[in-house]
């Protein structure tokens, strides 16, 4: 059983990340390094539903790799790809020189802020409802956290099971 204040302190470095990024990005001109922090915030809230499901934890920083073992989880998480592919650059080019031409601009980190937001938004639902799955204590909680995740996100949508 995973401790739930591990996910938790992945969930919360996630958000500290997110909202130092958000707190710059307007007056600041260090774009690489805003990209940099809106990385970081989805490879942990990919990383906390990883730990959350019990998933094989792997310390790599590739949000597409991550994104593909989130996908045991929920198949539908496969919408995120483009979001994470974007995001993914910003890992090594904003850290170290790069022999490549690198632009970062405001544009590109509103646009990064929008992808955390994406991945965040799909996350959440699933985290909650590892949450509560966690709270039971009854038999095939495996698959009660599967539909819980399910219900979860259907409730975000405003459909229900019936109508997919």
């Amino acid at each position: 059983m995973v401790d739930a204040q591990i996910v938790e302190e992945w969930l919360q470095k996630a958000e500290d990340d997110y909202l130092f990024a958000c707190s710059v990005i307007e007056d600041s001109p260090f774009y690489a390094q805003i990209c940099f922090h809106f990385h970081q915030s989805a490879e942990k809230h990919l990383k906390s539903l990883i730990i959350a499901y019990e998933l094989e934890f792997k310390k790599i920083h590739d949000l597409p790799v991550l994104l593909k073992l989130c996908l045991e989880i929920d198949p539908d998480l496969k919408t995120l790809l483009e979001d994470c592919t974007f995001l993914n650059a910003f890992y090594i080019e904003s850290r170290y020189p790069v022999h490549w031409p690198t632009q970062y601009t405001k544009e590109m980190a509103l646009k990064a802020r929008a992808c955390v937001e994406q991945i965040r938004d799909e996350i959440m639902p699933l985290i909650g409802a590892w949450q509560r799955s966690e709270k039971s204590t009854s038999e095939g909680v495996t698959s009660k956290r599967l539909n819980d995740a399910q219900d979860s996100k259907n409730e975000l949508s405003g459909t229900t099971n019936t109508e997919k």
